[in-house]
């Protein structure tokens, strides 16, 4: 968690970049990169009721009220809004999880375009020489 809000953080992002957190639990990744970037307009969802309680609180604690928390399975409550980042760390996705084909699909394309870019032989390069978010300042927002 601490490593993708890290990255996250490094990412060359307009002041008023509109964040998702995914699956935000606690609302952990929300909060950090809320505290961190005053100006992003940080929404969080999570499909469980219990769970985004406990994320209003820890927001409020620490003075955070600005996060706007959503009960929502995945996009379903978001209708039509448009994300320049979206963040997640989901703790349990099953291997066999149809939507991981697409993913993986997915994946591939942008690591295929990261290492075009940066000029890498493989994408596991980018990743451990660089990290990601260091060349990333030509691609499109999420």
């Amino acid at each position: 968690t601490e490593t993708l809000v890290a990255w996250a953080l490094e990412l060359p992002l307009p002041a008023a970049t509109p964040v998702l957190d995914m699956g935000t639990g606690s609302g952990a990744i929300a909060l950090a990169v809320a505290s961190e970037r005053n100006a992003w307009n940080v929404t969080a969802v999570d499909n469980s009721s219990p769970a985004l309680e406990i994320a209003r609180v820890n927001a409020e604690r620490h003075g955070l009220g600005r996060v706007r928390f959503l009960q929502s399975d995945w996009f379903s409550a978001l209708a039509a809004e448009r994300f320049g980042l979206i963040l997640a760390n989901p703790p349990y996705i099953d291997v066999n999880d149809p939507h991981l084909a697409g993913a993986r699909q997915r994946a591939g394309r942008w690591r295929a375009r990261i290492v075009a870019v940066c000029g890498f032989r493989r994408s596991g390069d980018a990743l451990r020489s660089r990290g990601p978010g260091t060349c990333l300042r030509g691609l499109p927002a999420c």
